[in-house]
This record gives structure tokens, C-alpha cells and sequence, in this order.
């Protein structure tokens, strides 16, 4: 086991390494194809991207040590997971007087999973790696840490709200990668709230084996779990969060909004009414998008008519509007 362990005497110094390192996580065919080819639609599992050297740069056992000292500011984001239960590391502190490794070194050997949160905010190495990963694929991340005894399971099958990199650092790990499960939503947005009794798995999954150096990209709402070989298992995963075109689009209409006073006035009480004047501003904030795209004013784009906004978005307002407030008496 110690041969995997990387060392703090190997840990590199040099901020250079790091964009280098978020466009490894693409794989060989780059940034560019990996978007278009790989992001948002699919698993895919990359072998021996980071050497035993660049894995310390990442994160390291030693790095990890240091977050456990006494009235460390980083042990509130330290997390404790055992019998499916998960508690924050400082709640058990403080019905405690032992410190927190001893703590740690005890719900290891229980068999818990022990979770390192934001190391962005704690590991200068990590808030630099942070930022060329979201410099390079244009996003915002979050880099956590999981530290899991030999032959014990992680989380239960779940998803999550975000793109999610994974790498393994010490050890090796199994997953179990889901295509199909209940309830399924692809790329669900922020506010999508995880349900373990709603999601559930439809069928056995696929099987992988993580070994150090390997990534594995999980796209946003691909269900997942994970648990031990023989060996216990330092892993990372770096969290991506996107802007999905809804918050564009929102941006958009809110800019829209400005020149547009019905837009702004509240919604009448008569659902009737509150369809036809959200068919008459869904038509006139189309017109308006054309227009700011079109940059030869020579040329107008062919305005959209009512009825073709009536016949295309006529399902989705009469939902709508059946959502409105019935009044009062």
C-alpha cells in the first residue's frame, strides 16, 4: 500500500502545472471535442492521467493531515459517513474532548467514509487546480475529498446537480454507473432535490475499477456509487456547475423586461386574460431576441406572428396559466 502513497517531498511547486492538469481531465482528444463529444451526454473513464508526483500536487495525505489540527477553521467542513447516516465532524467534537485525528482515525476503522469539503478554500494547490478547471471548461468548481477503508462502500447510488470529475489519488475504487433509473431527468437543474425513495435504480448498472491516476467523468444526473477494493482510497471529485441556457435565457428576458412595461405590471386575476397577454409578450420578447442578434440593420428578420407563438407554446401557457391563483371570493 505505501508504494501508492505519494509523498509531501514530491509535491510540485508551480502554479504552471495547473492548467495543464484541468485540460488532462478531458482526456487525449482535448477540451474542444471532449464538449462536444463527451459533456453532458455520457460517461467515460480516462486511465493513468496523473502520475504518482502530479496526484501529491492534487492532494495528499499530509495536505489532509493539516486540516485536522486543533481550531483548524477547515474542520467544519469535514464530514463523517457511517450507516448511512451522515454527521459533520465538528457536531461530534463537541461532545468530546478528544481531538479531531483520533476521531477520525476511529470512524475509519468503524468503517466510515470520512469527507473533505472545499478544499479550494483549504489547500493552496487546490484553489489554484479550482480555478484552471473552471477557467478551462467554464464553470464553477468545488473540489471535495474521500477517504474510505478497504472493502467498505461509499454513498448509496445517487446523482448529482453538477458535472463531476473524478480522480483517484491513493488506492482503488469500484463504481457502479447507472443509465436508467426511476424518475429520470436528464441534466436536472440546481434546485432538483435528491429524493433516495423517488430515484431508484432500474437495473444492475455498469461496472468500473478506479485505480490511482485514472479520471472518470460523471455527467449532471448520472447515478452513481462507489465502494472499496481490498485497499482504503483517497479520491477527489471536482464539481463543474455549468450555466444552463435557463439562466441565460432568464438574464435575457429580465433585460427584455426593461423595455417592456406589461412585462412588469403584476398578473391580472383572470386566467383568460393572463394567457393572451403572455402570448402577446412571448411573441414580442421573440421579436426582440431576433433583433438583438441581427447586427445588419439593413436587414429585419421576419417578426414572428401570434398565431405562431399561440401554436407553439399554446400546451405549455394553458399549463401555465392553470397554475394561476384562483381569486379570492
Amino acid at each position: 500500500m505505501g508504494k501508492n502513497i505519494p509523498g509531501p517531498d514530491a509535491a510540485l511547486d508551480n502554479n504552471a502545472v495547473a492548467p495543464d492538469y484541468a485540460r488532462r481531465l478531458a482526456g487525449p482528444m482535448g477540451v474542444d471535442a471532449f464538449n462536444r463529444q463527451i459533456r453532458e451526454q455520457r460517461y467515460t473513464q480516462l486511465a493513468n492521467q496523473f502520475s504518482d508526483t502530479e496526484r501529491t500536487w492534487l492532494c495528499s495525505t499530509h495536505a489532509l493531515a493539516k486540516l485536522l489540527m486543533p481550531q483548524c477553521s477547515a474542520l467544519d467542513s469535514i464530514d463523517i459517513y457511517s450507516q448511512a447516516y451522515l454527521v459533520r465532524l465538528t457536531d461530534m467534537l463537541h461532545k468530546s474532548d478528544r481531538l479531531a485525528v483520533d476521531l477520525v482515525q476511529e470512524q475509519l476503522i468503524r468503517g466510515a467514509t470520512i469527507r473533505f469539503r472545499n478544499l479550494g478554500k483549504q489547500i493552496p494547490s487546490s484553489q489554484i487546480f479550482a480555478a484552471a478547471v473552471g477557467s478551462v471548461f467554464h464553470g464553477q468548481t468545488t473540489i471535495n475529498a474521500y477517504l474510505t477503508p478497504g472493502g467498505q462502500n461509499g454513498f448509496p447510488p445517487h446523482f448529482d446537480n453538477t458535472d463531476v470529475f473524478v480522480i483517484q489519488i491513493i488506492g482503488s475504487k469500484h463504481w457502479t454507473l447507472f443509465e436508467h433509473y426511476s424518475h429520470r431527468m436528464a441534466l436536472p437543474l440546481g434546485d432538483v432535490a435528491w429524493d433516495p425513495e423517488k430515484y431508484q435504480p432500474d437495473d444492475s448498472g455498469t461496472s468500473l475499477v478506479m485505480t490511482p491516476g485514472d479520471v472518470l467523468y460523471i455527467p449532471r444526473g448520472g447515478m452513481h456509487t462507489a465502494g472499496c477494493t481490498e485497499d482504503f482510497s483517497l479520491h477527489l471529485t471536482v464539481s463543474l456547475e455549468s450555466e444552463p441556457m435557463l439562466d441565460r435565457l432568464q438574464l435575457l428576458m429580465r433585460e427584455w423586461a426593461n423595455h417592456n412595461l406589461t412585462a412588469r405590471q403584476r398578473v391580472p386575476e383572470d386566467r383568460q386574460q393572463t394567457k393572451d397577454q403572455l402570448v402577446h409578450l412571448a411573441a414580442d420578447f421573440f421579436n426582440w431576441l431576433q433583433l438583438q442578434g441581427n447586427h445588419d440593420n439593413s436587414v429585419q428578420p421576419e417578426p414572428i406572428s401570434q398565431q405562431q407563438m399561440v401554436d407553439k407554446f399554446n400546451g405549455i401557457l394553458t399549463s401555465l396559466a392553470q397554475t394561476v391563483p384562483k381569486p379570492k371570493g
